[in-house]
């Protein structure tokens, strides 16, 4: 009989984790892309390390870390660059024969056609290692291509200006634009978030790196000009 009592016992144990187990593992494996979203949060509130690089020790000293350039020195690098230049000149430039084209007219002369987005709207400064500052109320006010050109009285050719102002709406660039949004895509999925900080600050300034209590990301970059400062620009990520 109580051999019996045994059994039952031991049956309704395996059935109950039978029932459980499959519970478990579905809560697990549906957590996992929570936790991985979460990680750093995570790591940060139980002082833990999720990831870290480690480099393999080959028994040689060798700096892995340390770009290693091909020339001696200075002097041999801008040797080589002058090189480069004349060798790209020397298989670039193509001598075309003049089939009355030159020398220009006096009517010719003045006359200018821009081709290209580019022209017409221009990407001043960049994402990475650079910006722009426009001048305003001086004497070197901040121009484009087409205001310099009219300026110092060049004629643009009559039908590509309106043609390219005309697709101005269209009109898109691979620089995102400063108080628009960033796009960032990792493997955990993609988050946009919207510019709400854009500021010079100096290069020693490390409070906007600083932990917050929303979800931000924070870009720093160099100014031209001006190696004692730094652009920065923080982005608050967009919940849907």
């Amino acid at each position: 009989m109580k051999n019996s009592q045994n059994g039952r016992g031991a049956q309704r144990l395996w059935r109950g984790l039978t029932a459980v187990t499959p519970s478990v593992l579905a809560l697990a494996l549906s957590a996992q892309p929570l936790v991985n979203a979460s990680r750093t949060d995570i790591d940060k509130f139980l002082g833990t390390q999720s990831s870290k690089t480690v480099t393999d020790d080959t028994g040689e000293k060798q700096d892995l870390f340390t770009y290693k350039s091909d020339y001696a020195g200075t002097g041999e690098l801008l040797n080589a660059i002058e090189d480069l230049g004349e060798r790209m000149s020397e298989e670039g430039t193509v001598l075309l024969k003049n089939n009355g084209a030159l020398p220009l007219s006096a009517g010719e002369k003045g006359k200018v056609s821009l081709l290209g987005f580019s022209s017409y709207y221009p990407v001043r400064g960049g994402i990475m290692g650079s910006s722009f500052i426009a001048n305003q109320g001086t004497d070197a006010d901040t121009v484009d291509l087409v205001q310099a050109l009219t300026a110092k009285g060049f004629t643009l050719n009559p039908d590509l200006q309106p043609l390219y102002q005309g697709l101005e709406s269209v009109f898109t660039t691979e620089v995102q634009s400063w108080g628009g949004t960033i796009t960032y895509t990792t493997i955990y999925g993609t988050r946009t978030y919207a510019v709400e900080t854009v500021k010079i600050i100096s290069n020693s300034d490390w409070s906007y790196l600083q932990a917050t209590s929303d979800d931000r990301i924070t870009l720093t970059t160099c100014l031209a000009d001006h190696p004692e400062s730094r652009v920065v620009v923080q982005a608050v990520e967009t919940r849907s």
